[in-house]
């Protein structure tokens, strides 16, 4: 059987129009930036598709050669790009594990040299399969962590963070299109 095989890159609206975009929010906690990120993955990829991979890919800036953390774990609520806080609209100041989000996934990172961005790459097939199949709504991702990461809310990193997702459009293949590619 033939299916229809796709790769996307879902990168923030502002830099590349046409394509789904983001929507964060920034805010701090002491050294911590904490950041919500939303794309828009199931407006690009048919329901029912199935995900072979999803990555998403965070670039990010920290004092040269040293070591940094991120967190990365999956929204569980409706949230606001205008309204968003650390107080808003979480069930406690920055959020609670099991109610406002996910479980975190822990990535340790090594800064690149004074002024290099490094890309750090995270397995985000699960969520995003989650949200194509229609199990789970797609409320985004919190990022936290001691080292900037880049977009919109930060001029010093030109790069945004983007999902890059390979996946079987299933549609498209009962329709007869065989293979392609985006």
């Amino acid at each position: 059987m033939l299916f229809h095989v796709r790769n996307t890159r879902v990168f923030d609206r502002a830099m590349t129009p046409g394509i789904v975009g983001e929507e964060r929010m920034s805010y701090l906690l002491g050294p911590e930036l904490h950041q919500v990120v939303i794309f828009r993955i199931e407006d690009e990829i048919s329901r029912g598709s199935r995900i072979s991979k999803a990555t998403l890919v965070i670039p990010i800036l920290g004092p040269a050669g040293q070591p940094g953390s991120l967190g990365v774990a999956r929204v569980l609520r409706r949230w606001d790009a205008t309204t968003v806080s650390w107080e808003v609209p979480w069930s406690k100041p920055g959020g609670e594990q099991g109610i406002d989000y996910g479980t975190v996934r822990a990535v340790p990172v090594v800064c690149g040299a004074a002024g290099e961005v490094v890309q750090v790459q995270l397995d985000v097939t699960a969520d995003v399969s989650r949200w194509v199949s229609g199990r789970s709504r797609n409320f985004g991702w919190m990022i936290h962590g001691d080292v900037r990461v880049g977009g919109r809310s930060n001029p010093l990193i030109a790069a945004t963070p983007r999902v890059d997702v390979k996946y079987i459009d299933v549609a498209a293949a009962s329709a007869g299109a065989g293979f392609g590619g985006l």
